[in-house]
């Protein structure tokens, strides 16, 4: 069994481990920042789930253009689309309870649309980068001596791009499937997604070595990443690059189900968008 390393906890924020900022309300985005289009619901399809309906919001399809921009090219693609469908899975199933607005979730669980970088570690790995931009002050000691509080400047400039300063791709792929357009889905029911391929590159790295991972290393690592958590790697899958992002149901028993159903065993559109109407 891998042990629980302190590297393993930088690259996403899982529902129970999101920051108590992004709970409170977040700063109103100017109107003109924002798509100007009618969008879908989000539905659950099980009768094992609770009834489940969210309607997306303009600065909802903003947030999510940002999020696969920074954590997947942005592009109108598999890849990016399994990134949104992911976080459609993991609001609908577990998020939405804690967090009013699915921007508010996705501000929350990527790390890349942190303000400020929540784990130490991380900001220790960046701090002396080009790119770094200090937030001013420190993380707490005794670890965090002297490690300035900061992000990335690309994520803080993502996160401040306006929509139609964002990449077409982008927009034009988060407004098709928001609006319930499209409903392909390369992931099925998974909820989460983490770059295990850069998490088992910084271990060997914090372990002496500077040589990439093998292609066997990787796929051990990822098949059992965060295992006793209750993750579930969904396998190869040969129309995306898991070595970018790597994509995970969880095993996790649907609480009241007397069989103990689980999340991972849900049909694949169990969620769903439904169109607007008109």
């Amino acid at each position: 069994m891998i042990s629980r390393p302190t590297w393993a906890k930088m690259r996403v924020a899982f529902s129970s481990e999101l920051p108590a900022y992004c709970v409170t309300p977040l700063q109103v985005t100017s109107a003109i920042e924002l798509p100007r289009e009618t969008f879908g619901t989000l539905t659950i399809d099980a009768p094992e789930l609770p009834r489940f309906a969210y309607e997306f919001t303009p600065e909802d399809a903003l947030w999510a253009a940002r999020l696969i921009l920074a954590e997947a090219g942005g592009r109108d693609g598999l890849d990016n689309l399994a990134v949104l469908r992911a976080m459609f899975n993991h609001y609908a199933f577990f998020a939405h309870k804690r967090y009013p607005t699915f921007h508010q979730f996705i501000r929350a669980y990527a790390t890349s649309l942190h303000p400020v970088l929540r784990n130490w570690q991380a900001a220790k790995r960046l701090m002396n980068r080009r790119d770094f931009a200090a937030t001013g002050g420190y993380y707490r000691p005794p670890h965090a001596e002297n490690v300035p509080r900061g992000q990335l400047r690309r994520h803080l400039d993502i996160q401040k791009t306006p929509w139609r300063q964002l990449p077409e791709e982008a927009r034009a792929l988060v407004e098709r499937v928001m609006k319930g357009e499209d409903d392909a889905n390369p992931i099925g029911v998974a909820t989460d997604f983490v770059s295990t391929y850069l998490l088992l590159r910084q271990k060997l790295n914090e372990e002496g070595s500077e040589r990439e991972p093998t292609d066997d290393e990787w796929r051990q690592f990822t098949e059992n990443f965060r295992r006793e958590k209750g993750f579930q790697w969904i396998g190869p899958a040969p129309e995306l690059n898991q070595k970018k992002n790597a994509f995970f149901a969880r095993t996790l028993s649907i609480p009241g189900t007397a069989a103990k159903k689980r999340y991972a065993n849900l049909p694949p559109d169990t969620v769903h968008v439904t169109p607007p109407s008109r």
